[in-house]
């Protein structure tokens, strides 16, 4: 029993060696990996901590051999001040930042830090960093981000690799102290040990490899991905591109657009300027037509004094009575044209009583004889006159004789304008005062295109030189302007 009692005792005491020894390990596994594991520095010495916070400041502490105080200036900064140091950690972008008097020496610390933890996990991570280092020949300058991310997330899956490594370290710990007990037990205690320790080991390596594996396949999937988006990118460029191809095409189309509204807004404030034109030169004519008017009313007047005063002459020469003569005497004080028409109208009287065999009519009145008397005076003054008269009349011929070839002329118009009632208002003779043509008007009220082919044609039977058309006005508002220049065309 003491032999017993003593082996086991010393089994104990190897035990606990063994067990501080193994402690030791894997207390200075995890405070390696826990403090340093989670700094990356890149190829222009920029670093980035990619672990908790926690861990960035039991590093710090570590470092400075003092615990540090943190502060939070604002968003995702934390603030570490030194005494000629200054330590930035971005929680959104990881990045790490040292400024002050002394930053280069506490950079170096930290890179060579970052060398010696990356020379001891060299063994263990030799084909992932293979791996890294085929994808990093293989990614280009302007992906390097991108692998700088992809390189973040193996280390931080080496960090779970390791802590879970260490979780099965402690597994095996266990089943070993388990074992100890069994072999005390059984007597068997080493050989179990020896084949529970190299089960352990051979179980590591798989699960070594197969998270390598893992880790490998993520690595090309993302590799994959990235190519992928590259890919996509260039599609949409070139999508982009064939769109604002498009919009410039529809935009030159708008601006067409634009200049055809913009001269068809222009040629309707022409025909506007062009109506209004016309309608002062309507008004004009117009006025210009009234005044002929006028005039032409005054000339009749003069011809109907001129046929007044035949008439009565003739009257005097069907009517050669007393009373009639005295008739005529009285009108002689209020219409002096008629001093021609009494003269003749006695020496017709005088001729008609000659022929008949009668005597003339002798008044033994005294007013009679005065009356005579004055008539007497009045025929000799008014013979004299009549010489004038004849001339006048003969005068008036020549003008009637020289005026019949051009009235002849005018009537065959070389100039006809047609049109609806907008020219019911112009004058012809003020036109043809300017051109010295004659010129005829015909207006059609209410008439459109397709009347006026049907009102044309008497005129194109009279063959003027020339034939002006307004037309248009009555079709707007039943036809379209395309249909309208067609009809005009086609008239």
């Amino acid at each position: 029993m003491d032999e017993g009692h003593a082996l086991l005792s010393s089994d104990n005491i190897d035990f606990e060696l063994a067990d501080k020894t193994s402690t030791n390990v894997v207390d200075q596994a995890k405070h390696t990996n826990g403090t340093s594991k989670y700094l990356v520095v890149n190829d222009k010495n920029k670093f980035k901590w990619i672990g908790p916070f926690e861990g960035l400041k039991n590093l710090m502490n570590e470092l400075t051999g003092k615990e540090t105080k943190w502060s939070s200036p604002g968003g995702y900064c934390k603030l570490l001040e030194l005494n000629e140091v200054v330590v930035r950690w971005y929680s959104d972008s990881n990045s790490l930042t040292i400024n002050g008097k002394f930053f280069d020496e506490f950079k170096t610390q930290l890179i060579d830090l970052n060398k010696q933890l990356q020379l001891e996990s060299e063994d263990t991570n030799a084909a992932c960093v293979s791996a890294s280092n085929e994808s990093e020949n293989q990614i280009s300058s302007g992906q390097l981000n991108e692998y700088e991310s992809l390189l973040n997330t193996v280390r931080s899956l080496e960090a779970k690799l390791e802590s879970r490594i260490n979780d099965l370290a402690s597994e095996v710990h266990e089943t070993r102290l388990e074992l100890q007990v069994e072999k005390i037990a059984r007597g068997n205690l080493e050989a179990e040990y020896t084949e529970l320790t190299s089960e352990a080991l051979e179980i590591r390596s798989e699960l070594d490899i197969r998270n390598l594996a893992r880790d490998e396949n993520e690595i090309i999937k993302s590799r994959d991905e990235s190519i992928s988006t590259v890919f996509n990118k260039g599609f949409l460029v070139k999508e982009n591109a064939s769109l604002k191809d498009e919009n410039a095409l529809l935009k030159q189309q708008i601006n067409n657009y634009k200049c055809i509204t913009s001269d068809l807004r222009t040629k309707v404030k022409d025909l506007e300027n062009e109506k209004d034109s016309l309608v002062t030169v309507i008004k004009i004519l117009q006025s210009e037509q009234e005044q002929h008017k006028t005039e032409a009313l005054s000339s009749w007047n003069v011809v109907n004094r001129h046929k007044k005063s035949t008439k009565s002459r003739n009257a005097l020469e069907q009517n050669p009575s007393g009373k009639h003569q005295r008739h005529d005497l009285q009108l002689q004080n209020q219409f002096i044209d008629l001093s021609d028409c009494e003269s003749d109208g006695n020496e017709s009287n005088t001729d008609i009583s000659a022929k008949h065999g009668e005597k003339p009519r002798q008044s033994g009145d005294k007013p009679n004889q005065r009356r005579s008397g004055q008539n007497s005076r009045k025929i000799e003054r008014r013979q004299q006159s009549k010489g004038n008269i004849q001339d006048r009349q003969s005068n008036l011929d020549e003008r009637k004789d020289k005026s019949e070839p051009k009235a002849t002329k005018q009537r065959q118009p070389n100039i006809v304008i047609l049109g609806d009632s907008m020219l019911k208002h112009l004058n012809p003779r003020r036109i043809q005062q300017g051109i010295d043509q004659k010129i005829s008007i015909k207006t059609f009220p209410g008439a459109g295109v397709d009347e006026m082919t049907h009102y044309v044609k008497p005129t194109l039977q009279k063959k003027p030189k020339h034939i002006i058309l307004h037309i248009g006005t009555n079709d707007l508002q039943t036809k379209s302007p395309d249909a309208l220049i067609k009809a005009v065309t086609k008239l």
